[in-house]
């Protein structure tokens, strides 16, 4: 079984302090998320924890675009599913290469 990437939040939070005064992005909560494989709420909670502040506003969009996710993903391994058959139906010569 594979370790768990993402460490407990206690020992993140202390990890933090240390990664946040490090940080040279220009925004945190991505840079965060990426560092600690954490999804972007997780993230917003953590920095909040931490005593960055976050409107109302940028919450419920992040809320809003974790949810419309998971459609944009199925939409996007349907069309790898359809091209993966369209591609069955070449013929085996065609893809020899020419010397």
């Amino acid at each position: 079984m594979a370790l768990k990437k993402t460490p407990p939040r206690i020992k993140r939070l202390q990890l933090a302090k240390i990664w946040i005064s490090a940080y040279t992005g220009e925004n945190i909560v991505k840079g965060y998320k990426k560092h600690f494989a954490l999804t972007p709420l997780g993230a917003i909670k953590d920095l909040e924890l931490l005593g960055y502040e976050f409107t109302e506003e940028y919450i419920e969009q992040v809320k809003i675009s974790e949810i419309n996710k998971p459609k944009k993903k199925k939409l996007e391994d349907n069309i790898v599913k359809d091209n993966n058959e369209f591609e069955g139906f070449y013929d085996s010569n065609v893809s020899r290469k020419i010397k």
